[in-house]
C-alpha cells in the first residue's frame, strides 16, 4: 500500500500542482490511473507512434492502424499535458546554469 500512498501524496499531488501553474485544470487520481494505464498498453506495443493511438484510422490490415484507441478513454491533450508536467518528487530541482550562463532552477 505504500507506493500507492506515495503516488497519491506525491506525484498526483505534485504533478496537479504543476498543471494548476500552467493554468490547467488540476489532476484527479481517476485521470492518473487512466494516465498509467495508457501508458502501459503504449509501451506494450511496437510499430506505432503515440499519435496513433488516439488516431481516427480504421483497425484494418492493410492501413496497419493501431488495434487501440484512447479517444474514448482519454483526450490526447490531457495525456500530453500529465506527460509534460508530470513531477515524481516533492523536492525542487536542483539550480542549473542553461546555454546563455544564467543560473536557474
Amino acid at each position: 500500500m505504500a507506493p500507492y500512498i506515495f503516488y497519491l501524496d506525491v506525484v498526483v499531488e505534485q504533478t496537479s500542482f504543476a498543471l494548476v501553474e500552467q493554468h490547467l485544470p488540476p489532476l484527479t487520481e481517476g485521470e492518473f490511473k487512466c494516465y498509467i494505464r495508457t501508458w502501459l498498453i503504449i509501451s506494450s506495443c511496437f510499430g506505432w507512434s503515440k499519435n496513433d493511438f488516439w488516431s481516427s484510422k480504421e483497425d484494418h490490415q492493410k492501413t496497419n492502424a493501431c488495434h487501440f484507441n484512447f479517444k474514448d478513454k482519454m483526450n490526447k491533450k490531457c495525456f500530453d499535458n500529465i506527460m509534460r508536467e508530470l513531477r515524481l518528487t516533492n523536492h525542487d530541482p536542483p539550480v542549473y546554469r542553461n546555454f546563455s550562463g544564467k543560473f536557474v532552477r
